[in-house]
């Protein structure tokens, strides 16, 4: 099975605004994508992770699967050291498209995470013993904090086994603090009475059986769940490896195609405030412009949307609130109906609670929904129950 590893580099070097560097063992970016097992109809998580790790500013990806094998792609996590990174993931038949940026280049920067984490559902109609491969294309484009391409002196394929009665489907909460005495719950399939948790950092945890479907653990300290990972053992020694992440409900899907169609990567960390540029490109027809807000905390969230033109004057303004594990993805015409926005405007969301926030867009001539990072965002962070 493997474990998350952690690199020994020698420090020699320090980039621009504070991030380590060292001297790499190799020039460019080794990729590799995980190999994992479930049953028909079963759920797979896969990890992208690098061999070295490297500092990546920003990525457009794309990661080919076999349709045959997967019917779902449930969810796409993103990971960066500094916990900033963010982007959109969007599937076109058999090719999830991935672009992300990270203002610190801390994107890949990590030695023991996944950049990436692919949560995906395997056909019912699948049959025992098929393989499908997970890669990514060659063509995929990563970029070094001066901007310049990282060669891919390595890209290796991993891919999904029809096999086995074993899988995580999510831990609820998802991140964010746990509590001495919080109930963590494991939801999956194929659980035994036996079964053995581990979350990586926590503290010694007590683990309850309740059904095939559920694991449910509680530790005597408080520990948090944000950059974790959780290790399920079953009797026979069949184990798997999850990393959680908020998956959050989408009750209202947005009208515009091109924006239900892709999925936010939101950054770990969370915000009660963040200021966003809208350029004037994006007013063109056929531009783009929406928000991304989702909630993490255990209680309601309200959260305010006000729009302002070149001058500073607030031109429009809206509130909502957001449930437990509620998102929200709309265009601004969406958020503010019938409004036509002038060309050039700034968008500053708030909230009662931090929250997970990101902007985004399409230009005319993109094609594609990509993530915009704040300008500026307030300090925040997880709210304790």
């Amino acid at each position: 099975m493997r474990f998350p590893t952690r690199f020994v580099l020698p420090a020699m070097l320090v980039f621009a605004g504070g991030l380590p560097a060292v001297e790499w063992r190799y020039p460019g970016l080794w990729l590799k994508v995980s190999e994992e097992k479930a049953p028909a109809g079963g759920v797979v998580q896969l990890q992208i992770t690098l061999t070295e790790p490297k500092p990546i500013i920003r990525t457009r990806m794309e990661v080919v699967f076999d349709e045959e094998v997967v019917e779902e792609i449930m969810g796409v996590s993103i990971f960066s050291e500094e916990g900033n990174a963010a982007g959109m993931a969007s599937r076109r038949g058999n090719v999830l498209t991935i672009q992300a940026a990270s203002p610190d280049a801390s994107f890949g920067y990590s030695d023991e995470y996944p950049i990436i984490t692919i949560t995906a559902r395997l056909r019912s109609t699948a049959k025992p013993g098929t393989k499908g491969a997970f890669y990514i294309d060659p063509k995929s484009d990563f970029r070094q904090p001066d901007g310049s391409r990282w060669d891919l002196n390595g890209n290796e394929a991993g891919g999904v086994t029809v096999e086995g009665e074993f899988w995580i489907e999510d831990v609820l909460p998802a991140s964010g603090p746990v509590a001495a005495g919080q109930v963590v719950r494991i939801l999956g399939h194929g659980f035994k009475p036996w079964s053995k948790v581990q979350i990586s950092e926590a503290p010694a945890l007590r683990t309850e059986y309740v059904s095939p479907t559920e694991l449910r653990v509680v530790a005597d300290a408080a520990y948090t769940l944000d950059q974790q990972y959780v290790h399920v053992v079953a009797p026979d020694q069949n184990e798997k490896v999850y990393y959680p992440y908020l998956r959050g409900v989408n009750h209202s899907p947005s009208e515009f195609d091109q924006i239900s169609a892709s999925e936010p990567l939101f950054s770990h960390k969370a915000y009660d405030s963040a200021v966003f540029d809208l350029p004037a490109s994006l007013s063109s027809p056929g531009g783009l412009a929406g928000v991304a807000v989702q909630n993490p905390n255990e209680g309601p969230a309200v959260v305010w949307f006000d729009l302002y033109d070149e001058t500073g004057a607030r031109i429009a303004a809206a509130r909502t609130t957001l449930l437990p594990g509620e998102r929200l993805v709309k265009e601004l015409r969406e958020i503010y109906k019938g409004f036509q926005r002038p060309e050039h405007t700034a968008l500053h969301v708030w909230a009662s609670r931090a929250i997970q926030v990101m902007a985004f867009a399409a230009a005319p001539e993109m094609g594609e929904v990509t993530a915009i990072l704040p300008e500026s965002a307030g300090a925040g962070g997880y709210q304790q129950k």
